[in-house]
């Protein structure tokens, strides 16, 4: 518990605000993202209204933390999470690199505090920890991913 005490205060103390340095100017007048690649698309209608490099493959990492945040938000606003119920972490979910917050097999955390832990310090221990108790399965999740 302490090891996640210390990696959420550094993550929180590592956020400080920051300024951008202004792009240079387009020369086809659209705007210039500083990405790999980038879509913006009209909510209501779906019409891509800018687009770079939008079919280039490129590895999902935060896309797939905010589903999985978007997902449990949606299991606590259904009634089918609540933010105290307690989560234990399996074996493969505490084996988990990357970006971690050192989960250990057998521990127990409440969904609220593995929220945090995906959100402030995006770790993949926590994620998948929070997958397995929503739906049984990291792949039964990403199915759930997948469909929304």
């Amino acid at each position: 518990m302490k090891k996640l005490a210390a990696a959420l205060l550094a993550a929180t103390l590592l956020a400080l605000p920051v300024q951008a340095a202004e792009a240079p100017p387009s020369t086809t007048g659209a705007p210039t993202v500083d990405a790999a690649g980038a879509v913006l698309m009209e909510k209501e209608t779906g019409t891509v209204l800018y687009e770079q490099n939008a079919h280039d493959k490129l590895e999902p990492a935060s896309v797939t933390k905010v589903m999985t945040l978007l997902l449990v938000m949606e299991a606590i606003d259904s009634g089918n999470l609540s933010r105290d119920d307690l989560v234990t972490v399996s074996a493969y979910a505490a084996s988990m690199g990357g970006s971690q917050v050192y989960l250990k097999e057998g521990e127990q955390f409440s969904a609220g505090e593995l929220i945090k832990c995906i959100a402030v310090v995006s770790g993949n221990d926590a994620a998948v920890a929070m997958a397995e108790h929503l739906a049984g399965s990291e792949a039964a999740f990403v199915e759930r991913m997948n469909r929304r």
